[in-house]
């Protein structure tokens, strides 16, 4: 059993030297910025617009907000808090095995470990949760390429090994997941019996071309922005 997970360490950190890369200065910007907390603006404008666009009951539109930041709490506090200090895996920017092999953007390093990833099991736990919530194909789609190029920026900036990332997206999808099936339980059979519009099925086509829009244009303007940057 030693030997297979110290095969699997091997083969990671092999994947990771394959998958980071110097890509200039464009590309470093596009994925620093990816990466960042500030990425997510565009997208979370998008659904806050639908709330009110469609006027969605304020405790409609709070419940869904609330689901999603119990994802994100969720997910980020049990890879954090838990699975991170028990399994203690450095990440590969601070491993004396590979780190002064790697490429990093402006110095950026992150913590000491990285075991599993939070920005993995954030984005994934998101990208379900909504992907259940709106079922439409290409809302799905372009939510989970939003979700994969976050999970990417990771390794590109040298901070996570591909197989933090892999396990923190298994880690979100059941949170995700999870969340709103018990949401969901909750909304129709405990809190809001007497509802007459149903958020999650009313308008849910025009609601998830604005969101799917939102989402391209979160990764448009991060592209433009840092060619911007590079050029001034």
């Amino acid at each position: 059993m030693a030997s297979f997970f110290r095969t699997m360490d091997l083969s990671d950190k092999q994947l990771m030297l394959t998958l980071n890369y110097d890509g200039g200065s464009v590309t470093d910007g596009f994925w620093y910025m990816l990466s960042s907390k500030y990425s997510s603006i565009p997208l979370i404008v998008g659904l806050l617009f639908s709330f009110y666009y469609f006027k969605a009951k304020w405790y409609e539109a709070l419940f869904i907000v609330l689901s999603i930041v119990l994802v994100i709490f969720l997910s980020d506090q049990i890879s954090s808090s838990i699975i991170k200090p028990y399994f203690c895996r450095l990440r590969p920017s601070h491993s004396p095995a590979i780190a002064d092999m790697l490429h990093y953007v402006n110095e950026y390093r992150s913590g000491r470990y990285g075991f599993v990833s939070s920005h993995a099991a954030n984005a994934l736990g998101v990208a379900t949760y909504l992907s259940l919530v709106f079922r439409k194909k290409k809302f799905v789609l372009s939510l989970w390429l939003w979700a994969i190029c976050l999970c990417y920026s990771r390794i590109y900036l040298g901070v996570h090994y591909p197989g933090d990332v892999f396990f923190g997206g298994i880690l979100g999808v059941i949170v995700g997941g999870g969340v709103y099936y018990i949401a969901r339980y909750a909304y129709t059979h405990c809190l809001f019996k007497i509802c007459t519009i149903d958020f999650y099925t009313t308008g849910i086509s025009i609601r998830c071309a604005l969101l799917n829009t939102a989402i391209l244009g979160t990764i448009m303007f991060i592209l433009c922005y840092s060619m911007v940057v590079n050029l001034l």
